[in-house]
């Protein structure tokens, strides 16, 4: 594996900075794990082997996983699936810190077919100029430039992790407000997060449900996935147990907690006073 470049602009890097300390480190470590395109699996149990080797007690494949979430979030790493249901991934800035020596990667190239099935049509594009392509070196002795492969991959949409919570989230807003919600750097940030309140596979069904929820306060900002974060366990409890709680209903749930607290420490005392006055008839 050759050597990797370092620079020290990473040191000031307000990107790095954003991210936790266990999504940098893995940022670094598959620096030396990908190929000389930058590129590698992104099976989560296969990187925890590969980067953490010598502290498999101390790192979880679920940290894997969150810390592969943080970094697309912010737009470090991008990931994307094959026609064979695996997962890659590959540094979208790669040839801008790296040196590219090999004529071919060691993995597939980049392909959005199977991503943009899963997201909106609205989602920010990358250039295609950001994706490393595999192009033949020219042959000296025959100087005519090779012809462009005829399939070039297309542009990468970020969030692969995040698409199915993000679809569920859309189809819902679209089915209410007749339009598609705003989707940006923002947005797939809080999306990564919310994985991390709720099991992942549940993402879909309990934001579909919040954007269905006619709570006062969701009506009036419109829904937005601030609000969703923000009450992620609240609204999951609320979509499983198909018990919606109202400010309404927890204001008197409270009273009546309060109501009964004060009824229970009146009768605690009463039985504490006829116990006194029994002792002291004896």
């Amino acid at each position: 594996m050759p050597t990797r470049d370092i620079k020290e602009s990473c040191r000031t890097s307000l990107t790095l900075a954003q991210i936790s300390h266990g999504a940098e480190r893995l940022f670094w470590r598959l620096t030396t794990y990908a190929d000389d395109f930058g590129r590698m699996p992104a099976d989560a149990g296969v990187l925890r082997g590969q980067c953490f080797s010598a502290m498999l007690d101390a790192v979880r494949e679920s940290d894997v996983s969150e810390w592969l979430v943080e970094l697309e979030a912010a737009d470090l790493l991008r990931l994307y699936k094959t026609n064979d249901g695996k997962t890659f991934a590959f540094f979208p800035t790669w040839r801008k810190h790296q040196r590219v020596r090999a004529k071919h990667s060691k993995y597939p190239s980049p392909s959005s077919a199977d991503i943009c099935r899963q997201m909106p049509t609205n989602a920010p594009e990358v250039p295609s100029s950001a994706v490393d392509t595999e192009v033949p070196p020219k042959n000296p002795k025959n100087p005519k430039t090779p012809e462009p492969p005829k399939h070039l991959p297309g542009p990468v949409v970020p969030g692969v992790l995040t698409a199915p919570a993000w679809e569920g989230y859309r189809a819902a807003y679209q089915r209410r407000y007749g339009t598609d919600p705003v989707r940006n750097a923002k947005v797939n940030g809080q999306l990564a997060h919310l994985l991390k309140r709720i099991p992942a596979d549940e993402a879909p069904e309990v934001a579909a449900f919040y954007v269905g929820h006619s709570a006062a306060l969701y009506v009036r900002a419109g829904h937005p996935v601030d609000l969703l974060l923000r009450d992620a366990e609240k609204l999951r409890t609320e979509w499983v147990t198909g018990h919606r709680i109202t400010e309404t209903k927890a204001r008197q749930d409270d009273q009546r907690q309060n109501t009964g607290d004060i009824a229970h420490r009146l009768l605690e005392k009463a039985e504490r006073q006829a116990e006194e006055a029994r002792r002291a008839q004896s």
